[in-house]
């Protein structure tokens, strides 16, 4: 009864491939080899016959299982990706919007650098009285000794704020362990 069946599966398997040769081909190949595996099922004991199906059985669910697995492990990882993409968007957004910020910006909004004002913005900033601040060439030097490095840092702040400028050229030397001497050149347009 049980090769009738798969005989008759066999025929019909055949008639749906017949149209293509190479499913032929590998039909023909494998039939002399399916027809020793059933000869043998049915030499096998009851016993035999429920060993294999289930081995094959827990084979299957193994197999099943691993797929699984790698296919929620494959999810995760997207999960990870995506959520990457979307700090690197909002990353993007905030970026954007501060060139936006930064690109509105137009030189107008800094005060022109004139000699008085800088020496008494250094003056207030390095708290000094006396100060080394000279403007040639388009270049601005200013020079201090024995001033605490933070209000060096603040001046530093000050003149990108007010006016827009950075240093060219910068050197910072520590004079005494409280006090540093303080040199920097800035290119300036007038």
């Amino acid at each position: 009864m049980k090769i009738e069946v798969i005989v008759k599966l066999k025929s019909r398997l055949h008639k749906f491939i017949s149209s293509n040769q190479m499913l032929d081909r590998v039909i023909t190949y494998l039939e002399p080899k399916i027809q020793l595996l059933i000869e043998r099922w049915v030499r096998f004991s009851l016993r035999e016959k429920q060993l294999i199906i289930t081995l094959v059985g827990v084979l299957g669910l193994f197999v099943i299982f691993s797929i699984i697995t790698s296919a929620v492990d494959f999810s995760d990882g997207l999960e990870k990706e995506n959520r990457a993409m979307q700090v690197y968007k909002l990353d993007v957004k905030s970026l954007q919007k501060e060139y936006k910020q930064l690109s509105q910006l137009t030189v107008n909004e800094f005060s022109d650098v004139s000699l008085s004002r800088v020496r008494e913005d250094v003056k207030q900033a390095l708290k000094v009285k006396d100060t080394d601040v000279v403007l040639q060439d388009n270049v601005l030097v200013i020079k201090a000794d024995s001033v605490s490095f933070e209000s060096v840092v603040l001046l530093l702040e000050e003149l990108r704020k007010n006016y827009g400028i950075f240093p060219n050229k910068l050197k910072i030397t520590q004079s005494n362990p409280s006090y540093v001497n303080f040199s920097a050149n800035f290119l300036v347009s007038q």
